[in-house]
């Protein structure tokens, strides 16, 4: 049986797990997260939430043997194939991954994001012991 494709571009309850393989719902469907080198782009802005990123760092991340002299235009390729992907932010923003000038950002919640569901919860932990 086929799956039916993973829908681009939803408002819908997006859930992704850093913790593990990386994996991505939207309203309860896996989504397909691309190449390698477009997964290491999510990956490396999941991994710094609500957080700029410097382009050199997502540059890094991709091509740690050296870029290619196409580097910045593939990654605003890989960026915006997250965009479509995830959908625009919970929060009524006009998109989930944006650019400004301290890098891309991407805006997740608490709840959509494992390990800032981890933390919370850790924090509870230590405020209860």
């Amino acid at each position: 049986m086929t799956r039916p494709p993973a829908r681009t571009g939803s408002a819908g309850a997006v859930h992704v797990s850093l913790l593990g393989p990386l994996t991505a719902r939207l309203d309860g469907r896996e989504l397909q997260l691309g190449p390698r080198k477009q997964r290491l782009v999510l990956a490396t802005l999941l991994a710094r939430p609500n957080t700029p990123v410097p382009v050199g760092v997502l540059i890094d991340a991709v091509w740690p043997d050296g870029p290619p002299r196409t580097a910045r235009k593939n990654l605003q390729v890989y960026v915006s194939a997250a965009r479509a992907l995830l959908g625009p932010a919970g929060d009524g923003a006009r998109h989930r991954v944006v650019h400004g000038c301290g890098g891309y950002l991407l805006r997740i919640a608490e709840g959509e994001l494992d390990t800032l569901r981890f933390g919370a919860l850790a924090r509870a932990g230590r405020a209860a012991a």
